[in-house]
């Protein structure tokens, strides 16, 4: 079951609770997980039973699946270097939405 991390930030955000979801599933699960060179995150060995419980889990905290977010975000990573990493998430961030938004992705309000 994958978990899309966006740009590599396990955090809780508004209402979207990255985190709180990632700590359910370790302490309440005990399912394994695994980084993915994507930065995204693989639950696995999920048995068949508890699946339908743990994507209403996903839902509960604002987490979507991978398959549901856009290819431009979900395969968008972000740069570990320090100190140039603040900078390169700025830029990125500012840039990944005008594609997403010249691409028909993302809507403006």
């Amino acid at each position: 079951m994958g978990v899309n991390v966006e740009q590599g930030r396990i955090k809780d955000h508004g209402d979207v609770k990255v985190k709180s979801f990632f700590k359910k599933v370790a302490g309440e699960y005990h399912l394994d997980m695994v980084l993915t060179p994507s930065q995204s995150v693989i639950i696995k060995n999920v048995p068949p039973a508890l699946k339908p419980e743990l994507e209403q889990c996903m839902r509960d905290h604002g987490v979507l699946a991978v398959e549901e977010i856009d290819p431009l975000t979900r395969l968008s990573i972000a740069c570990p270097a320090m100190p140039m990493c603040g900078l390169a998430i700025t830029e990125v961030s500012f840039l990944l939405a005008l594609l997403a938004v010249k691409h028909g992705l993302l809507r403006l309000k």
